[in-house]
């Protein structure tokens, strides 16, 4: 099994971080996204300085308010998810982390949000990458891993 963590959990900025996840023994890195904004340089070499350092990237996170989404919003979001996966495939990494949204029109139900999530794994894999979705404790309508789970299982995605 390998061993990761986030780097919003570690203080400073890019570079600190990773070097510290490193020197920790950690096999690889979550990406935290406004970390990587953070940074002066691009995914290309974010991702080399990542393997420079002997880690992985283990996903790129958070991909916010991308579920239950009506029209025209729906079709932006899958228009930022697909900008997010050329940013990923960039930096090394096949897996994203979806949040639950807390957009303000974000509709709520488990089979729209199964439906979303389905979809864009349809577009992931043509990108050949992979999403992940977690309950945000302040998601809007999903703040809880037994409907996170539900989403996921109705989704029917590998």
């Amino acid at each position: 099994m390998k061993t990761g963590i986030a780097t919003v959990s570690i203080a400073g900025d890019l570079p600190e971080k990773l070097a510290a996840i490193a020197a920790a023994g950690f096999d690889g890195v979550e990406i935290f996204e406004q970390d990587f904004i953070a940074h002066d340089s691009g995914p290309r070499d974010v991702g080399k300085m990542v393997r420079d350092l002997g880690l992985e990237i283990l996903l790129f996170q958070p991909f916010r308010d991308f579920e239950g989404l009506p029209e025209p919003d729906r079709t932006r979001a899958f228009e930022r998810a697909k900008r997010k996966f050329d940013v990923m495939q960039d930096l090394g990494t096949d897996l994203m982390l979806i949040c639950s949204s807390v957009h303000p029109k974000a509709l709520g139900g488990i089979d729209r949000a199964a439906d979303d999530l389905n979809a864009l794994g349809d577009v992931a894999i043509e990108h050949g990458l992979r999403v992940g979705y977690e309950a945000l404790a302040w998601g809007t309508h999903v703040n809880d891993h037994r409907d996170a789970w539900e989403i996921v299982r109705r989704a029917d995605h590998p």
